[in-house]
């Protein structure tokens, strides 16, 4: 697996070529109770990579956030994102991010895209599990 070493501005290493796998920006929607009711309740993650750096966010049900991130590693099976800083919404203190390293991991199996985090919820509630990626755009320049 190739590292990237982090320089001083947070940004990619545009040479390498498993970063550029990884341009583009990924979607998971979580529904809780989706049931077809109005009762039931969503959060969108949107998660962006490009050559001059990444962003994670999510907004929804009892979530609002928006953070820069870097890479820690990344391959062409997976890609790995450590917090840089909050851009907007709740922060993270420093004893959760001692804990939970990386902050998520995308990967790629079978043809679909799926993304690990302690902050992503799948559909029941569970965090640090492989959450399909619903949508993906691709920017590999």
């Amino acid at each position: 697996m190739d590292s990237v070493t982090e320089n001083s501005t947070n940004t990619i290493d545009s040479n390498n070529r498993s970063n550029k796998f990884w341009y583009g920006k990924y979607n998971v929607t979580t529904v809780f109770n989706d049931t077809g009711d109005i009762g039931s309740a969503s959060v969108d993650y949107e998660i962006f990579i490009d050559k001059d750096g990444c962003t994670f966010s999510g907004y929804g049900y009892r979530t609002g956030f928006e953070y820069k991130c870097a890479i820690v590693k990344s391959s062409d099976k997976e890609i790995s994102l450590k917090y840089v800083n909050t851009i907007d919404g709740d922060s993270l203190d420093k004893a959760t991010l001692a804990l939970k390293t990386p902050l998520l991991t995308i990967s790629f199996n079978s043809n679909q895209y799926y993304v690990k985090s302690f902050l992503i919820y799948d559909n029941n509630f569970n965090t640090d599990i492989d959450v399909k990626v619903n949508t993906v755009k691709l920017n590999t320049k």
